[in-house]
């Protein structure tokens, strides 16, 4: 889950005195202004909204640990009393405000375009984080059952071509992300110091090193934090 409190603040600006908690606090006050007027328009009779013409950025103020949206229902609120601004009704109206009012903004525009860019690059970092690691999971689970069955299988030994069956078992369960590279080395390292395809037909010299290397394989993503071994 994503907190906006942990978006980079060098990228994202906000009106809110304490950065950004809630989604409307990457809104710039002057967009948000011309949300509400529309949101009278739209919702409150023409006497109600007319009340709300004059409603300038310098009424908006943050009390406390207020968002945007508090801030700018109170700022209307002190000038039409019993005022409640809908957060579904201010979205449509900013989608609004950008479609039909966005020159008069421009530069306001600009900073919302930018906020949302960098969120959306935050989201996106993340989910290809979470499928790498679902991935990760994946092959992983599959490269021990693999390895949990040739031992169960062969306690005591086994041929270079069996052996070389599972290297093979094992690197078909490897996709083709930069992460899977070293686990193809290390295969790659196992064929040659047991020289599994010089005899294939004979039993492995060191079978006991062969299991040891077997359990020490490990599959470490690039872009993990920790190395997890299988």
């Amino acid at each position: 889950m994503l907190q906006l409190n942990a978006l980079p603040a060098e990228h994202v600006t906000s009106s809110r005195p304490h950065g950004v908690l809630a989604i409307e606090d990457l809104i710039p006050l002057e967009v948000g202004v011309a949300a509400v007027k529309r949101y009278a328009t739209a919702f409150l009779t023409s006497a109600e909204a007319k009340q709300l013409e004059d409603l300038h950025t310098d009424d908006v103020t943050f009390d406390g640990d207020e968002g945007t949206h508090e801030a700018l229902e109170n700022a209307a609120a002190r000038k039409l009393e019993g005022f409640h601004l809908d957060k579904v009704g201010l979205a449509r109206n900013i989608l609004d405000v950008l479609t039909h009012d966005a020159d008069p903004c421009a530069d306001a525009v600009a900073v919302l375009d930018r906020n949302f860019r960098t969120l959306f690059r935050e989201l996106g970092s993340r989910q290809r984080k979470a499928l790498r690691e679902i991935a990760t999971e994946r092959t992983t689970s599959k490269i021990k059952r693999l390895r949990k069955s040739f031992l169960l299988d062969h306690p005591a030994g086994a041929t270079g071509e069996q052996a070389t069956l599972l290297i093979e078992d094992i690197g078909a369960a490897l996709d083709n992300s930069v992460d899977a590279d070293d686990l193809r080395i290390q295969l790659q390292a196992v064929r040659r110091d047991f020289a599994l395809e010089e005899e294939p037909l004979a039993p492995i010299d060191d079978f006991p090193a062969f299991q040891e290397t077997l359990q020490s394989l490990a599959y470490r993503p690039v872009n993990a934090a920790q190395d997890q071994e299988l």
